[in-house]
Order: C-alpha cells, then structure tokens, then sequence
C-alpha cells in the first residue's frame, strides 16, 4: 500500500529573505522548487544561502512571487513558472530556481 499521506503537502514552494544591517549592505534571496513540505523547502534555502539567512526565510507554498522579487528571476525562470502556473502539459514535474543579490552602497 502506498503512502500518500507523504505526499500531501508535496507542491512548489517559494523562500525568500531580504536582509539589511547598515555598513553591512542588503541582501536579499529567493528559492522557488517543489518540496515534500515547507521544511524541506527551508532546509534547501539554508544549504544554498546559509542558515543566518535562513533563519529569517519565510516561506509560502504556491508559485506567488512576492512583490519585490520578481526582478531576481531570469526571463527562462518566468517562462517555466508561467507553465507551471497555467498547468500546461509541457509543465516541469520537478522545479528547483535560486538568486541572491547583495549591494553595500557605503
């Protein structure tokens, strides 16, 4: 018998983080990927991006880019979120995108 209780908040989930400390500049990051669960989903953040920022990550389940970080995915990344979202047949079963920007304008 199969287990499907596993797999019962398998979806895409989207981590961002958006960290400023004067003299140390802003940074800030996105994970979009499908996952088992919003921990993985973090957990995945933490291994790319380190747990300090992890830490202070929220995560949301759905394809929803939060406002402000669409300009860190690339023309492609929107493109395959589009079929992802419209459920399209040529749809990716597994999705896994990250960026991270830094600026230190002092």
């Amino acid at each position: 018998m199969v287990d499907t209780d596993k797999y019962k908040d398998y979806g895409v989930y989207v981590v961002t983080m958006d960290y400023l400390a004067t003299g140390e500049g802003h940074s800030r990051a996105i994970l979009i990927m499908t996952a088992m669960n919003a921990y993985d989903a973090k957990m995945e953040f933490a291994v790319r991006f380190g747990s300090y920022f992890a830490a202070g990550a929220e995560v949301t389940k759905g394809l929803i880019i939060p406002e402000g970080y669409a300009d860190l995915l690339t023309d492609y990344a929107k493109k395959i979120i589009a079929r992802i979202n419209s459920k399209s047949p040529d749809a990716p079963g597994g999705f896994s995108y990250s960026n991270y920007i830094h600026v230190n304008y002092s």
